[in-house]
């Protein structure tokens, strides 16, 4: 059995194009109309990095990398630490409340796996506007958006008066 014939699970099957892929196939589209398109969907380099760039990065690096551990690495996340605190005002513990990751969109997808309880918590309040992935993430494990509105009178900040008992 090839991987394309292999079984996807509903939630995959069953969700929503994400918008970056139809931009690309739109783009494509226009491509092969003769269209000479500019892409400024993703920000993926097409340049190859300069050579004193590549040389400065093998100099850096004294000794060879290794894949981080889960946590990340305890300096890392202290430095995380006291930026927020220096930042926010607001004081975290970096072995419980830091966590690095790849990126936003990773960890704004796999956030609802370890929150998200289909039977006792299935709603996952998310602000609005947001990005795509956010409704992603919580379709792939079964839960339900609620959307709220961030408040241009509130500074973009969301008016928590306004969310009804029952979501919270």
């Amino acid at each position: 059995m090839s991987p394309a014939e292999l079984p996807l699970s509903p939630h995959l099957r069953d969700m929503r194009p994400y918008p970056f892929s139809r931009l690309d196939q739109l783009r494509k589209e226009k491509e092969r109309q003769g269209v000479d398109m500019i892409d400024l969907s993703i920000g993926d380099l097409r340049e190859p990095t300069p050579t004193e760039v590549r040389k400065a990065l093998v100099e850096a690096s004294a000794k060879p990398s290794q894949y981080p551990r889960v946590l990340g690495q305890d300096e890392l996340r202290s430095v995380i630490a006291q930026w927020i605190e220096n930042r926010f005002q607001v004081t975290t513990d970096p072995d419980r409340h830091i966590l690095p990751t790849n990126g936003s969109k990773e960890v704004l997808f796999n956030l609802p796996l370890a929150v998200v309880d289909r039977e006792k918590r299935p709603t996952v309040m998310v602000p609005d506007p947001a990005y795509p992935v956010y409704a992603r993430g919580i379709d792939a494990v079964g839960g339900k958006m609620y959307p709220v509105v961030l408040e241009e009178s509130l500074g973009l900040l969301p008016n928590l008066d306004k969310i009804p008992s029952e979501v919270w």
